[in-house]
Parts: structure tokens; sequence; C-alpha cells
């Protein structure tokens, strides 16, 4: 399938100068599981990262996060990898440490390194936190304190993924429990845009969906790919050389896929 065919398809919308409130209002709407700012600096690499996860979305997650950076498939020695086991909380402060160290190492960055420790932060965070559910799906830790100590079984941990290519950062967590339900995140997300993010932390919803809004105020493109019961997937992709009082301006991608559909 080539991309031109995914764009006359329902599950991509190319969308005119479009905000990011406008994409998160595609999605919600249902008009698209892919929502792309027609002014995009990546848009040819975005659709071809949606035309691999909606034909072969095994594949897509098997490639994360280097195809992100590199669709084609043509530049992977010229990507840089780190991934780390998140297991427990007191692990916190020594990931996001590495999250600087890896980040303050790529020239001309210094300008997205406090933007990616907040989206590390927050992916830690629900990985501890929202993401992991008992044996009957019920969530185990997502009431408690986020000072409160957690400690994951191994077959538990979620994985902390960084890449870059130079231009672009990646920064991204898998779970290994799919139980994030992509619509309610969406519609609390659309929410922070109808009515501000602090009325909807007063309507409650979950720390979880208010920290994405946040996330994808700072990346271009956010990749959000659950496997019910199986994995949570979560890539945000950060221009390097923006800084966060920039990033309103800058186009964005929204990829939400439920992988049951």
């Amino acid at each position: 399938m080539s991309a031109a065919q995914v764009l006359n398809q329902s599950s991509l919308q190319i969308i005119p100068n479009a905000t990011a409130a406008e994409l998160v209002n595609a999605v919600f709407q249902g008009a698209a599981l892919h929502a792309v700012a027609d002014n995009h600096e990546d848009k040819e690499n975005e659709v071809a990262t949606a035309t691999l996860l909606d034909t072969n979305p095994l594949d897509f997650l098997r490639k994360c996060p280097r195809i992100l950076l590199d669709p084609k498939q043509i530049m992977s020695e010229a990507i840089e990898l780190e991934e780390y086991w998140i297991q427990s909380t007191k692990q916190k402060v020594r990931l996001v440490k590495k999250v600087r160290e890896f980040v303050e190492s790529i020239p001309k960055a210094s300008s997205v390194v406090d933007s990616a420790l907040m989206v590390a932060d927050e992916l830690i965070t629900n990985a501890l936190f929202n993401a992991p559910v008992d044996e009957d799906k019920h969530h185990v830790y997502n009431d408690l304190d986020r000072t409160h100590q957690v400690n994951l079984a191994e077959k538990d941990m979620a994985r902390l993924y960084l890449a870059t290519n130079g231009s672009r950062l990646v920064v991204g967590c898998r779970d290994p429990f799919g139980s994030l339900r992509p619509q309610a995140l969406v519609q609390h997300i659309k929410k922070t845009f109808d009515e501000g993010i602090s009325s909807a932390m007063n309507m409650g919803g979950g720390g979880a969906h208010i920290g994405l809004r946040m996330v994808l105020d700072v990346s271009m493109s956010l990749y959000i790919v659950v496997d019910p019961w199986n994995t949570t997937n979560v890539f945000a992709v950060l221009p390097i050389g923006r800084r966060y009082r920039q990033m309103d301006d800058v186009p964005k991608a929204l990829h939400v896929v439920n992988l049951t559909k």
C-alpha cells in the first residue's frame, strides 16, 4: 500500500494548518486514527509511519523507536538509541538523570532538555502508577499518592526508550499491561483544550490524561498505540532546537490507535 493510498483512507487526515486542538478533535470524532497538520515538517514521514502502523502494527511496534526517525529504514546506523527498564519509583531519579545525560550529549539539544525531562517523568510515572492492573483488570496503584513507593515484579516492568538522529528526539515507553483506554484518553485531552487544563483537573479524570496533554504540547508528533491487556506504547517526537514557548507554533501530528479495531 502506498502513502498516496493511505491519504485517501479515513484512518488518516491531513488537516490544513491544524492546531493541536483540531488534531485532537479529529481523532475524538472518529474521523481519523492519524491526524497530521499539512504543514508538519516531517509530513512524509508521518504518512509513512501511519501506513506501517495501519498495515502491520506489530512490525511497527517491533521497530519503534527507530522507525519514527527513519521510516524508510535507510539511516539506522545514524540513530543513537538507549533503553532502560522501569521497575521501581526508587529508580526514577536515576532514570531522569540518564535522560538528561542522553539529551545533553546531542549537539544543539540544550533547548529541549526540560521538555524531554518532563516527557520522561510523565511516562515513567504512568508506567508505575497508571498502567498496572491485577488479574481482574483492576488498577492497582492508580489511586496512590505519587510519593508512594511502588515496586513492580519483573514480568510487569516497563521499558523507557530514548533515540535521536541529531535533529529529532524520541522519548517513549512501553508497558506490559495495555490498560490505557484510547478513547477516554482523547476525550480528556479534548476537555483540556475545550475547558482549560486547570478546569479539567478540577473535574477529575486522571493524571495520565492531563500529563499526556502536556506531552502533546511539547511534541511535534505523539504516538499512542494500545494492544488491549497486552501493551501500551507511547512515543513522543521532539524537534531539537526548539524551546517550549515556541512549541505551540510547531505543526503537530497525533496518532492514536487501538489494535482491536
